[in-house]
C-alpha cells in the first residue's frame, strides 16, 4: 500500500533549513545575542525537527521494505544498509579528526582515542552519532509500541519516567547528552506524522491533526513554555537540561513540522534546478553535520566578526559536506557492494 508517494518533499526542505540552523548555532553567539535573536524559537529547533523527520523516514522505510515485525528490521539487508549509512561516514570523520590532532601537534593518547570513538568523537554535536546508533537499534520497538492505540502515550510516559530517574540518581550531563531517550517523544510524533498518511489506522491522537484549533492551542502552549524557559527565571521540576530541546518543546516543534508539510503543493512550483539543489543538500545533511562538527572543533572563532564567520562557515561546511557525501557513498557502495 505504501510507496514513494509518502515521501514528503517538504521534509527535504525542512532538513536543509535545519542543517543551516545547526551550522549557525555552533558559532560563537553570546547567550544575550541568542535570546535577542530569538534562537530558542528557531535555531534551537533544528535537532528536534531532525528527530521528528527521522521517525517519519524510518517508518516510510519500514513500509517500503515491507517489514512486518521487529525481527524483519534486524534482517541483514535492511539493518546493515542503515548501519553503514551512519557508521562509515562517522569512522571517516573520526580518522580525519585524529589526523588533524597530529597535524596540529596536539597530544592525544590511545585512551582518549578509544573514549572519543565510542562517545561520538569531538566538536559541537558530537553526541549525535551515539544517539543515532541507539535509535537504529530501538526504532522497531518504538514503531511497534506506537502502532498500538495508546502506545504513543506509553512512550511519552516512559521518557518522563526515565528523565525523573536520571535526575533522581544524579546522572552527569556528559552521560545524559549521549542518551537517545531524551529525543524519544520527537521520534514518536514523527511516526505519528507518517501514520497520518495511512488509511485505516486507529490511533486516537491522529484525530487532532485535523483539528486546527487543537494544533493552534498546542503551538501557543509551546510558545509560552519556551518563553518561560528562555526569558524568565522559571525552572522546571523535570527536564532541567537542554530545556529548549527537551520533551515539552514538542508542543512547539511538532505543529511547526506538521504545518510545513501542508505546503507540499506549493513546493511543486519550485524551479527544478532549485529543487534539485535542495534534494542534494537534504541527502547530505548527516555528512554536513559531521563536517561542521570537525570544522568548529579545530577552528579558532573570532566573536568580533560573527557575520563574516557565518558566511565562511556556511560556504565551507555545506559544500564540503556535499562532497563528503558523494565520496563516502560511492566508496561504501564499491567496498560493500551495496545498492
Amino acid at each position: 500500500m505504501q510507496n514513494d508517494s509518502y515521501h514528503l518533499k517538504s521534509l527535504d526542505y525542512l532538513k536543509v533549513i535545519s542543517i543551516f540552523m545547526i551550522v549557525v548555532t555552533h558559532l560563537g553567539f553570546s547567550a544575550i545575542t541568542r535570546k535577542n535573536l530569538l534562537f530558542p524559537y528557531w535555531i534551537d529547533m533544528a535537532v528536534p525537527i531532525f528527530f521528528i523527520i527521522s521517525g517519519y523516514v524510518y517508518s516510510l522505510s519500514s513500509d517500503k521494505r515491507k517489514l512486518k515485525g521487529i525481527k524483519d528490521w534486524f534482517k541483514f539487508d535492511n539493518f546493515i544498509d542503515k548501519f553503514l549509512r551512519i557508521f562509515i561516514p562517522y569512522v571517516i570523520i573520526f580518522i580525519i579528526e585524529v589526523l588533524l590532532y597530529k597535524i596540529n601537534n596536539r597530544d592525544i593518547f590511545l585512551r582518549e582515542i578509544i573514549n572519543g570513538f565510542f562517545t561520538g568523537s569531538w566538536g559541537p554535536g558530537s553526541y549525535y552519532f551515539p544517539v543515532l546508533l541507539q535509535l537504529l537499534f530501538l526504532f522497531p520497538f518504538i514503531l511497534f509500541i506506537t502502532k498500538t492505540k495508546y502506545g504513543w502515550l506509553c512512550l511519552i510516559l516512559i521518557q518522563i519516567l526515565l528523565e525523573i530517574t536520571t535526575q533522581r540518581f544524579g546522572l552527569s550531563d556528559w552521560v545524559y547528552r549521549l542518551l537517545f531517550f531524551r529525543y524519544l517523544g520527537f521520534v514518536t510524533f514523527g511516526i505519528l506524522l507518517y501514520f497520518r498518511d495511512i488509511k485505516g489506522n486507529d490511533i486516537h491522537i491522529l484525530k487532532i491533526f485535523g483539528n486546527r484549533f487543537l494544533l493552534l492551542g498546542m503551538f501557543l502552549c509551546g510558545v509560552g513554555l519556551i518563553y518561560m524557559l528562555s526569558y524568565t527565571s522559571y525552572e522546571p521540576l523535570i527536564f532541567k537540561r537542554w530545556t529548549t530541546t527537551s520533551l515539552p518543546t514538542l508542543l512547539y516543534s511538532f505543529p511547526l513540522v506538521f504545518v510545513f508539510t501542508k505546503a507540499e503543493s506549493l513546493l511543486q512550483r519550485v524551479p527544478k534546478i532549485l529543487n534539485n539543489i535542495i534534494i542534494l543538500i537534504a541527502k547530505s545533511t548527516y555528512h554536513i553535520f559531521l563536517v561542521q562538527m570537525t570544522y568548529y572543533w579545530f577552528r579558532v572563532q573570532d566573536s568580533g566578526r560573527l557575520r563574516e564567520s557565518l558566511l565562511e562557515s556556511l560556504f565551507i561546511c555545506i559544500p564540503l559536506g556535499i562532497l563528503f557525501y558523494f565520496v563516502e557513498s560511492n566508496l561504501t557502495r564499491k567496498l560493500f557492494k551495496r545498492k
